[in-house]
C-alpha cells in the first residue's frame, strides 16, 4: 500500500524527493501519514480535497482487496513535532493567547459612507389602483 501511495503522489507533486509517507499500525488498520514539500500541498489535496479523496478512494479498493483496511492522513507541514492523527494539545504556553471556543468573534467597526440617492420622477412611478 506505501509503494502505491507514493507511486501516485511523485507523479503528482514538483518536489518527488520531499515525499514520505509514515506507518502507524492500529486498532482499526494502518493510518498513512503524507507528507510533502508545502508547495505541493495545494496539489495533494486539490480543490474542495478532491485530489486526495481520489487517492483514498484507490488505496480504499487496494485495502479491501488486501484485507484490511486504510486511513490517508495529510500532515500539515506548520505543525512540527505534532502528527495530524492527534490533535495538538488544549494548554497553551501563553494564556492571553487562548480563547474560549464558543467566545464571540471580534468586531471590527468602519465608518459607512452613505450612498446617494436619486429622486424618481412622477410619472414613471407605478399609479395606484
Amino acid at each position: 500500500m506505501k509503494n502505491l501511495i507514493e507511486y501516485i503522489l511523485i507523479h503528482i507533486v514538483e518536489n518527488p524527493e520531499d515525499v514520505k509517507i509514515e506507518t502507524e499500525p492500529n486498532e482499526q488498520g494502518t493510518t498513512y501519514i503524507i507528507t510533502v514539500h508545502p508547495d505541493d500541498m495545494g496539489r495533494v489535496i486539490g480543490k474542495k480535497g478532491s485530489i486526495i479523496q481520489s487517492i483514498r478512494a484507490i488505496c480504499r479498493v487496494r485495502a479491501m482487496k488486501e484485507g484490511e483496511r486504510a486511513n490517508i492522513i495529510v500532515a500539515d507541514p506548520l505543525e512540527t513535532g505534532t502528527t495530524p492523527a492527534q490533535p495538538e494539545s488544549s494548554s497553551n504556553s501563553d494564556p492571553s493567547e487562548a480563547k474560549a471556543p464558543d467566545a464571540e468573534p471580534e468586531v471590527i467597526e468602519a465608518p459607512v459612507e452613505e450612498a446617494e440617492t436619486e429622486e424618481i420622477p412622477e410619472d414613471t412611478k407605478a399609479s395606484e389602483e
